[in-house]
């Protein structure tokens, strides 16, 4: 399985973002809260996005170890 790679903007550390999708990574909404960060995203008419949460600090992916 191949890991998700977002190479995220500083102002996205420490936030859940919405993404277009897994094949388009583009971010399509923001925000500390998972919940609101879908809301929205699906207010701006993206039905099934990717939620995912953004580590504030950077982290060691333990799958590109093996």
């Amino acid at each position: 399985m191949q890991p998700l790679i977002i190479a995220p903007e500083a102002e996205y550390r420490g936030k859940y973002v919405a993404l277009q999708s897994f094949q388009n990574k583009s971010v399509v909404a923001s925000g500390f809260n998972a919940k609101s960060v879908l809301e929205e995203a699906k207010l701006r008419g993206f039905s099934a996005p990717v939620i995912v949460h953004i580590p504030a600090e950077k982290t060691l992916n333990l799958f590109n170890l093996f």
